[in-house]
């Protein structure tokens, strides 16, 4: 019953709009009439975006796309360092593959600057660190990058579509 409802508006909406304009037979022609467009296929298959072109689409929704926003992945971090080696060592320098992490020679702390050859037992622990923990820091470090950065690219895609479906909506909303 809803459904005959819906057509029958539906119909006369069409039917009421042929009156008013002339007929777009290629969307594609149209680029400054239609500058945004998605076709509804191109809408990735996530659990975010229901769409009536799917398969699993339940016929008996009373919408014919439905669209939450993804969430971003959290980048992770590196393994945290022993606490007198943290201020010590180039962060960078502990994803350095080809060679080993590197001290800083020097740190300020409080306005005081301090020097790595006053601190003997820091590099006594670095060299410890090195020797025992840093490459398996690294490599469960890398493994999660890895993940990562295949999510990030999953995110991306489905942020790219639903920002492209916000503007849309947005641009309908106030052109009436």
């Amino acid at each position: 019953m809803k459904k005959n409802k819906y057509l029958q508006i539906f119909n006369y909406l069409k039917e009421f709009s042929k009156l008013r304009s002339n007929p777009v037979r290629d969307i594609n022609d149209n680029e400054n009439q239609y500058p945004e467009k998605l076709w509804l296929n191109d809408i990735p298959e996530s659990e975010l975006f229901e769409n009536v072109v799917r398969h699993n689409f339940n016929l008996e929704n009373e919408y014919w796309i439905k669209v939450s926003k993804p969430k971003e992945p959290i980048k992770p971090n590196f393994t945290e360092l022993p606490n007198k080696l943290k201020i010590w060592i180039k962060p960078s320098s502990l994803l350095n593959e080809e060679g080993f992490p590197v001290l800083n020679k020097q740190i300020e702390s409080n306005g005081e600057i301090f020097l790595i050859e006053d601190f003997p037992e820091i590099n006594k622990e670095f060299i410890e660190y090195i020797n025992q923990k840093w490459i398996d820091d690294l490599l469960d470090y890398n493994s999660k990058i890895e993940i990562y950065e295949l999510a990030f690219k999953s995110y991306e895609l489905l942020n790219n579509t639903y920002k492209k479906l916000f503007r849309i909506f947005n641009k309908t909303s106030y052109a009436t």
